[in-house]
């Protein structure tokens, strides 16, 4: 099977799982809750990156700049996320400041590769410090029984 077919393939998938749950979202809209906001506009978000690397990538052009950013964005509404999630729980200062500290990372990783290179380094401290965040919730829900009935 021919490379183009397959990445052609992916991108079809990518889009379709952008756009599966911005339809879930929209028909839910009213029962959104104030947490999943950022969720809602980073699918928004993730939708329109889809579209333009799907016309970077069928032009032949270069799209690795648009991860450097996309990445940012992505870590900056998950940590959004949390921050509001956990805001009634406890001060999420130091998730605020993680913001601010992923983008220096971010900038860095541009420094060192520039922006027509995948953003490697950004990408593996992103997913560092969301298992961080994720590890962090578990054990918040498993020591503080946050939801009283989960099944």
């Amino acid at each position: 099977m021919d490379d183009m077919v397959i990445s052609h393939r992916l991108m079809v998938c990518s889009t379709f799982f952008s756009f599966a749950p911005l339809i879930i979202a929209i028909f839910n809209i009213k029962s959104i809750k104030s947490y999943l906001i950022p969720y809602f506009i980073l699918i928004i978000v993730s939708l329109g990156i889809d579209g333009i690397n799907m016309f970077f990538a069928e032009s032949g052009m270069n799209n690795n700049y648009i991860f450097h950013f996309f990445t940012i964005i992505e870590f900056a509404f998950i940590s959004l996320f949390y921050c509001i999630f956990f805001k009634k729980y406890f001060n999420p200062l130091f998730i605020y400041i993680l913001i601010p500290a992923f983008l220096i990372a971010a900038y860095m990783d541009y420094k060192a590769n520039g922006l027509r290179s995948m953003n490697n380094y950004a990408t593996s401290i992103e997913s560092i410090m969301l298992i961080f965040y994720y590890l962090f919730l578990f054990f918040y829900f498993i020591k503080n029984l946050v939801f009283d009935h989960l099944l």
